[in-house]
């Protein structure tokens, strides 16, 4: 069985022996006084016991610290990563948006020749609905066409080419 006793501190002089993590204690049972001093077994009960209620509220009040550090923490890595989201969002709409206006010719190229090619597709499959024929010699009409447009851009680069240095030669003079 295990009696407890109550106890009191007693803050002494400073000059005082007894020292708990730089303060100065004297603890001591109830039914000791200044003419009676406690037993060293009871110093050092007391002793055990304070240390203990001081080092279990020390933990107590680090586990209050590392929570509220952690939620800290946890909130501005949050905005950190909205932030950096929203960055990004931005550039790569930008980034887009420079793509598009380098490449809008391209694109444009593409999707002529996509709606282009479609239509051609379709209206196969609308020749095969109803039994049209046509010839095989026919399908390459398409290529033939796509290789005389480009014969054609070639010429008109050539002129305009001989015309800016025609205008150079004039301009010159």
């Amino acid at each position: 069985m295990i009696e407890v006793k109550l106890i009191r501190l007693v803050i002494p002089p400073w000059n005082s022996p007894c020292s708990l993590s730089g303060m100065l204690f004297v603890i001591m049972p109830c039914r000791a006084g200044p003419h009676n001093p406690p037993s060293e077994r009871g110093k050092a009960k007391a002793k055990t016991i304070f240390e203990s209620a001081v080092n279990s509220k020390f933990a107590e009040k680090i586990g209050e610290l590392e929570e509220h550090y952690q939620n800290q923490i946890d909130e501005e890595v949050a905005k950190v990563q909205e932030d950096l989201t929203d960055k990004v969002d931005t550039y790569l709409s930008y980034v887009v948006e420079q793509w598009t206006k380098d490449n809008e010719l391209a694109i444009e190229r593409g999707l002529k020749s996509e709606i282009t090619e479609d239509f051609i597709v379709s209206l196969k499959k609308v020749f095969e609905e109803h039994y049209i024929d046509v010839p095989e010699e026919k399908y390459d009409l398409v290529n033939e066409q796509q290789d005389k447009i480009t014969e054609l851009e070639n010429k008109l680069n050539e002129e305009i080419s001989k015309n800016a240095e025609s205008m150079k030669e004039v301009n010159a003079r």
